[in-house]
């Protein structure tokens, strides 16, 4: 999870201060240079990134393999499996929602689920991600 946070932080800081509509080779290099270097040093097997900017792709690159054994190599359209990371994502999304006045972290699932269990209708939106919902895995 650090790792990816990582990629993600150095992206964003890498191509916000871009001022040209595409990216630069040299930029690229350093960024093959980077994501390359960290993927050793964390022993990340395989990632791809995509930077998208006013709605169109600037750049896109799979780095490494997505099956060591095989020797099958990442391309950008490879899918991933994300796990946990979506969990991030997914309160980010519903606090931007909450910040914007469309929903509240006090709303009632029932809300958004009208024909739900009749036992969902004390779980908030807190609940859910505060995982104190009492929903099993």
């Amino acid at each position: 999870m650090k790792d990816i946070l990582f990629l993600l932080f150095f992206f964003v800081q890498c191509f916000s201060s871009l001022a040209q509509n595409k990216i630069t080779s040299n930029l690229k290099m350093r960024v093959d240079s980077l994501v390359n270097a960290e993927m050793k040093s964390q022993r990340i097997p395989g990632l791809s990134i995509i930077v998208v900017r006013d709605g169109k792709i600037d750049y896109v690159k799979g780095y490494g393999y997505s099956n060591l054994e095989h020797k099958v190599p990442v391309k950008p359209e490879t899918i991933f499996q994300a796990g946990s990371v979506g969990k991030q994502f997914t309160a980010f999304a519903v606090l931007l929602l909450v910040q914007e006045g469309k929903m509240s972290l006090e709303d009632r699932l029932t809300k958004y689920f009208p024909d739900a269990p009749s036992g969902w209708d004390s779980i908030t939106v807190r609940n859910l991600l505060n995982h104190t919902s009492g929903f099993g895995d």
